[in-house]
């Protein structure tokens, strides 16, 4: 499933405002979610921290939480700052800098039941999935 330039409200880099302009693939296997993430600008974000335009590599894992504030405050206390946050639709998001404690980004989602039915979406897609068409909308 491609995500092409979803809109980002409030989106916040280190606590600044700012934009992001990119797209994302997911993609599931067995009971793991993969996400190919382009980003098409050259605007400070979580992403351009870790690989600069033309690199490539594991960048985060993610947490899906129902209490968004408290996971926050955790990864605050062990001085994990947020990089990156904002609003995709009504969800909450950020990536923590978790580098220097696991070696890479964290993304923290808010759990709410749109999001929980497009993922299940996604993974009930990928169990039925007859190898072709690759590239799927919801």
């Amino acid at each position: 499933f491609v995500f092409e330039h979803p809109v980002i409200a409030d989106f916040r880099y280190r606590g600044q405002p700012g934009r992001l302009d990119m797209s994302v693939a997911i993609a599931q296997s067995g009971p793991m979610q993969i996400e190919l993430i382009e980003q098409h600008d050259d605007q400070p974000s979580a992403y351009r921290d870790v690989y600069k335009a033309g690199q490539e590599g594991m960048h985060h894992i993610c947490s899906f939480v129902p209490d968004y504030d408290a996971e926050i405050r955790r990864h605050a206390a062990q001085g994990a700052p947020i990089a990156h946050s904002g609003l995709a639709g009504d969800m909450r998001f950020c990536y923590v800098d978790t580098r220097a404690s696991i070696g890479c980004m964290t993304e923290i989602l808010q759990e709410n039941q749109p999001m929980r039915d497009m993922f299940r979406h996604i993974a009930d897609a990928a169990q039925q999935w007859d190898g072709r068409n690759p590239i799927r909308s919801l």
